[in-house]
């Protein structure tokens, strides 16, 4: 392991290393930092401060007991507002397991949560989901064995390990796809249960270029994967607010991206899912624009944003608004939720980051100041969390010395990273 100088101008990541963050759609929370699997295609690799972390398959404890994390949550208007929850997102919810279960024990039946991981269950685990919960859905990842991407689990031992769960409570992503997974992936789907809902992901390489030159599947094979899927009577779909959102009938407020699909059998399957979904009239009804528009400007005042124009519809559900102020896609996520029936609000100033896989550590420093000056979010005690975190990693990654590497410049734009 390199270890390299320590650079104490490193506020700049402390967003990064929050346990509880506002992204978009989620109010995302881990009990830990890092993650021993180090698949090549992480999402998290692309923020380049914890790309080292997770290269080394190290996992941090972020000292942050449930009910702490319970009461930040109850402080947060986005999840009074009915934000779902999600569990993994940094990481693998099934390497944070006992604290993420006295967790989800604790948080109320009407709040949707969505657990994250690729790890088979083990017993205690599997003991503890056998229980239908309304409000919690387990989003599995199978990823198919390929050379290419240095995959060597077999993806069967996760599919094996949850036959005992109830279906009603499982999603499964079946990715990434590349060229040489084809045969794998296969076996996954003849395995699945009939009537089990999943995605037919593809490798998405968005800032993650050393991938660039992995064989990417071509249309005709995934064609025949999904043809395959369906045959056996899978529901094949990148949605998965009719097993979230809907078990507890909560709307979904991106609907748009739903029926907003070109004519296509994909768009007709989708839509006759939406058919018999328990939030078909929240999601599918009329908008009443007045009330729309006046619930906007309330919300907006609370956040301390400032409406600069009418807002500018862009679909059914979704609208762009444009504010003065620095936004963030937290923002957003609250807005989508807090608005009744759910719209999709796109403000002007969100920040970028998207092609970093969501990276919440771009939220402008004003924007923060305002969450911690208007209650948004907990930003004194998730700075000293992150403080702490970042501290554990100086001591394994950085020392006092000369002719030592830089760490990558983070995602933030930050001049520099955790060691200079």
């Amino acid at each position: 392991m390199a270890r390299r100088t320590y650079d104490k101008r490193y506020e700049h990541l402390l967003p990064e290393f929050y346990p509880l963050k506002l992204i978009g759609a989620f109010i995302s929370l881990d009990f830990i930092v890092g993650c021993s699997f180090n698949c090549s295609f992480c999402i998290s690799k692309r923020h380049p401060s914890r790309e080292e972390l997770y290269e080394e398959g190290l996992v941090l404890d972020s000292r942050v007991p449930p009910k702490k994390m319970l009461s930040w949550l109850h402080s947060l208007p986005s999840f009074r507002a009915g934000v779902q929850v999600r569990i993994g997102h940094d990481t693998d919810a099934g390497l944070e397991f006992e604290k993420s279960a006295r967790l989800i024990d604790l948080i109320e039946e009407d709040r949707s949560v969505v657990y994250l991981t690729r790890k088979p269950f083990t017993e205690p685990e599997v003991k503890y989901f056998t229980p239908y919960r309304p409000n919690l859905l387990l989003k599995l990842t199978a990823t198919p064995r390929s050379a290419s991407l240095g995959v060597k689990r077999n993806p069967l031992n996760l599919v094996r390990s949850a036959e005992p769960l109830d279906p009603r409570m499982l999603y499964w992503v079946v990715g990434p796809l590349v060229r040489d997974s084809q045969e794998d992936t296969e076996e996954v789907l003849r395995a699945l249960p009939k009537g089990s809902t999943l995605f037919l992901k593809r490798l998405n390489t968005t800032g993650l270029p050393h991938l660039d030159p992995v064989p990417q599947m071509e249309d005709r094979e995934y064609a025949r994967l999904e043809e395959l899927a369906l045959s056996r009577g899978l529901l094949v779909t990148e949605w998965f607010c009719k097993s979230g959102l809907s078990r507890i009938r909560k709307g979904f407020f991106d609907v748009d991206k739903i029926t907003g699909q070109p004519a296509s059998p994909k768009r007709e399957r989708e839509l006759g899912y939406c058919t018999d979904c328990a939030s078909n009239a929240i999601c599918h009804g009329e908008l009443d624009r007045a009330s729309f528009e006046k619930q906007l400007r309330t919300h907006l005042y609370f956040l301390g944003l400032t409406l600069a124009g009418d807002p500018v519809r862009t679909g059914n559900r979704s609208f762009t608004v444009t504010v003065q102020e620095p936004s963030s896609r937290g923002e957003e996520t609250y807005l989508n939720h807090a608005i009744h029936p759910p719209v999709s609000i796109t403000l002007s100033t969100r920040e970028k980051g998207r092609s970093q896989g969501g990276s919440f550590g771009n939220v402008d420093r004003l924007a923060l100041k305002r969450w911690y000056e208007n209650g948004f979010l907990p930003v004194t005690e998730l700075n000293t969390v992150a403080g702490n975190v970042l501290r554990d990693i100086r001591r394994l990654f950085c020392r006092n010395g000369h002719e030592t590497e830089h760490l990558a410049e983070n995602a933030a734009g930050g001049d520099g990273g955790i060691c200079g």
